[in-house]
Formats: C-alpha cells, sequence, structure tokens
C-alpha cells in the first residue's frame, strides 16, 4: 500500500507541472490588463509602465512562469495584485468554507443519490422507478445558478424557511452558532450536491439490477431470507463499488460547482475568491487557488483509489 502511494504522489507531480502550464498560460493570455483594470486610469503612461515592472509582467512569459515555478518551490505562492496580502495565507482563510461546503454535498449525494437508485431497481418499471429516472434527467439539465435561484426564491424568500446566502446570521442569532451555521450551509450544499445525487442514483440503479440478477441473489430467496437482508447484506455491498470508483471523480465536479454556488450564495470559500480574482485578473490569487484545488482533486482520486480496495478485498496494490 505504501509504496502504492508513493508511487501515485509521484506520477502526480507532472500531472500538476502540466496543469500549472495550461492554467497560466490560459490566465495571462486572456484580454484585459490587471493594472487597467485595479488602478486609477487617471495615471500616466510612465507611471503604469513602471507598475508592470513592479508586478513582472514586463518581462516574458516563460520567465514569468520559471519564477512563480521557483518561488513556490520556496512555498512562496506570491502576494495578490489586489490586496498585496500574501496568495497562500487569503486561500487557507476561505478553503476550510470550501471544504466544509464540499463535504456536506458529498454527504447529501452519498445519502440521497443511493438511496434512490436502490428504490428505482427495487421497483423496475413502476411509478417510482420512472420518477428518479426523471429527475435524474432534470437535474442533470438544470445549470447550478439556476437551481440555485429557484430554491433562494421559493424557500428562503417565499416561505423563509432557510436564509438566502451568507454563512451566519450577522446579528440577532436565535440559534446556537454551530447550528446557525448548518442552517446556512442546507441549500448551497443541496445545489452542490444535486449533480452527484443524479450520477450516484443512475449509477446505482444499474448496479443493483445487474446485481440482483446474479445467482448468489437467487439463491439467497430461495433460502427465504428476508428481502431486506439480501439487498442490504448482500446485493448493496457489491452494488456500491461504482459508487467508491467515482467519488473521486466528483472532485473536480464539486470544486467547479462551488465556483458558481458560492457566488450565488455569497459563501466566502474559495470558489468566490476565485470569480473575484479572476475579474480582476489577480493573476498570482488565480494560480494559486486553481494550483490547491489540483492537488486537493488528485489527492481525492487516490483516497478513492485507496477505499476502492477497502471495500472490494480482491484488489491488491503492487
Amino acid at each position: 500500500m505504501t509504496k502504492f502511494v508513493l508511487r501515485r504522489l509521484l506520477q502526480a507531480i507532472p500531472t500538476l507541472l502540466g496543469i500549472s502550464i495550461l492554467i497560466f498560460a490560459v490566465i495571462r493570455l486572456a484580454p484585459g490588463d490587471p493594472v487597467n483594470l485595479f488602478f486609477d486610469p487617471t495615471i500616466k503612461g510612465e507611471d503604469l509602465e513602471r507598475m508592470r515592472r513592479q508586478l513582472g509582467l514586463d518581462r516574458p512569459l516563460y520567465i514569468q512562469y520559471i519564477d512563480w515555478v521557483t518561488n513556490l518551490a520556496r512555498g512562496d505562492f506570491g502576494r495578490s495584485f489586489v490586496t498585496r496580502e500574501p496568495v497562500l495565507s487569503r486561500i487557507l482563510e476561505r478553503l476550510p468554507n470550501t471544504i466544509q461546503l464540499s463535504l456536506a454535498a458529498v454527504v447529501i449525494a452519498l445519502l440521497v443519490g443511493p438511496t434512490l437508485g436502490i428504490l428505482a431497481a427495487t421497483h423496475r418499471g413502476g411509478l417510482i422507478d420512472q420518477l428518479v429516472r426523471v429527475l435524474a434527467v432534470v437535474v442533470d439539465a438544470v445549470p447550478n445558478f439556476w437551481l440555485g435561484l429557484m430554491l433562494i426564491l421559493v424557500l428562503a424568500v417565499q416561505f423563509r424557511l432557510f436564509p438566502s446566502g451568507g454563512m451566519y446570521t450577522l446579528r440577532g442569532a436565535f440559534m446556537p452558532p454551530l447550528l446557525d451555521r448548518l442552517w446556512h450551509l442546507v441549500l448551497p450544499a443541496l445545489v452542490l450536491a444535486a449533480g452527484p445525487i443524479a450520477l450516484y442514483s443512475r449509477l446505482m440503479r444499474t448496479e443493483m439490477l445487474e446485481v440482483l440478477s446474479q445467482d448468489y441473489i437467487r439463491t439467497a430467496r430461495a433460502k427465504g431470507l428476508a428481502e431486506g437482508v439480501v439487498l442490504y447484506g448482500h446485493a448493496l455491498r457489491n452494488a456500491l463499488l461504482p459508487i467508491v470508483t467515482v467519488l473521486g471523480g466528483t472532485l473536480p465536479f464539486l470544486f467547479g460547482g462551488a465556483v458558481v454556488t458560492e457566488s450565488v450564495f455569497s459563501w466566502p470559500g474559495m470558489g468566490r475568491l476565485f470569480v473575484d480574482a479572476a475579474y480582476s485578473r489577480d493573476y498570482p490569487m488565480v494560480l494559486g487557488i486553481s494550483l490547491i484545488a489540483s492537488v486537493l482533486v488528485v489527492l481525492g482520486q487516490l483516497l478513492s483509489d485507496i477505499l476502492y480496495g477497502i471495500v472490494d478485498p480482491r484488489i491488491r496494490y503492487s
């Protein structure tokens, strides 16, 4: 296991290097000049050139990239063009909020998605099966920002069941801080979990139908075992394997969805920080957030592989 983990981590280095080159090239070649965006437009041309030199924007792109990677090797992510604060400190300030939102979305998706898939499989061809399949298609087709706005309109504005945004009540909270945080977390977590719920429900339905047709399931039923024992004691374990394999693959979706979801619900996480940084062409901040997100995705894929081996003892790492 240790050798497998080390090998995967070493294999991730060129992947992260390639991602960093791609992101660096895209953000630097995008239209717009950060100096013109966040400095006084009345500043004279020679002063603008001096500012570009101070920010290192006057040098060739490959030199800027080499300098950035060299600084990364020393643990220096640079400073924000806008606030002049260290990029890493700003990211670490927001990262726990995004992780909290992503974990809540994963928990909701793992509870709801497979449950819907099991219901659809055990009622194959029936009304429940049709409803679950239609729901999965609709949820997949609806953009996160539209779903978020609809939930705000209905549950926050119309019925006032949940807050419309933010992470906590600024003043006059009528519940303990932890419950207040969870109350604010419900809607954005539901929106972020919508896509994985649709994916997990389809996967679980397909796998349960296949497993339920196996000979050992028919044998278990022939022995008179209760249907609950057959489903949850025999079929579910094997049907869960595909869910484990795609769990790591949903991390890029979660981080990508967080960009939209955090903006809609004013959730102070990395996604919202990324949007603000991209809008102001804050190159160091965009690059730092993208790199941290890439590292977390790689670690998530590694964790998914390890969990797969735990769920399926037949898997051996060499």
